[in-house]
């Protein structure tokens, strides 16, 4: 199970979940970096390589991006080794196409809003353009809303796509991911967000070491 950090905003913040994973010698994934400027955890692309400074390499960094004009993107993929681009608006498959011609080593992710089985039984459009989904709950905003949607609407996923569960995860809920992943092969990994906050941008680290510490001991079981 995978492990993806998003919304974090803060250098201190990064060095204090560098320590934790190294002393636990195990480390998240992913950390994800949010390029929209109405969020609460928005970082400029200015900000970008102040904070690639305090990740690991062997760490994927992750781009979230929502209906982003061409030239804004090219000011965070410019110089700054995004390993990801995680598409968050309303992309069409010919926009990411588009995207993948240009910028082919990069990983590319498409968040969905799942509000029903319905939103799940169409994606073959995507699943030709992109490495990966993660399923958010609808909400108010593009993400972060910190709300769950119904897991058992996974049901009806048929895509050979693997996936990352997202929307209001927090460390209570871990059990019941283990469960889903083990009748959903497809399920990768976990978007964790506001659930691990202090406040927004900033992640608590005793709760992040808790969760890593649940993971690397799962690993360990299997």
């Amino acid at each position: 199970m995978k492990l993806k950090i998003c919304g974090i905003t803060d250098q201190a913040n990064l060095n204090e979940l560098m320590k934790v994973g190294t002393d636990l010698e195990y480390f998240p994934d992913y950390f994800g970096f949010i390029s929209y400027e109405k969020s609460k955890r928005y970082v400029s692309a200015s900000d970008v390589p102040q904070l690639f400074r305090a990740i690991s390499q062997s760490i994927k960094k992750v781009l979230v991006v929502v209906d982003i004009s061409k030239e804004k993107l090219a000011s965070y993929l410019q110089g700054n080794n995004f390993d990801a681009i995680q598409f968050h608006g309303d992309e069409t498959e010919f926009e990411i196409k588009e995207f993948r011609s240009k910028y082919p080593t990069i990983t590319v992710i498409k968040a969905i809003k799942v509000e029903s089985e319905d939103d799940l039984k169409d994606l073959e459009h995507y699943s030709e353009c992109v490495d990966l989904f993660l399923f958010d709950a609808a909400g108010g905003n593009p993400g972060g809303n910190g709300v769950k949607f119904s897991w058992s609407s996974l049901e009806a996923y048929t895509s050979r796509v693997p996936f990352f569960l997202s929307g209001g995860i927090t460390f209570d809920d871990f059990e019941d991911v283990k469960k889903l992943a083990a009748h959903c092969p497809q399920l990768i990994g976990i978007d964790v967000n506001s659930g691990f906050e202090d406040t927004p941008g900033i992640k608590n680290s005793g709760k992040i070491k808790n969760l890593l510490r649940s993971l690397k001991d799962e690993l360990s079981s299997q």
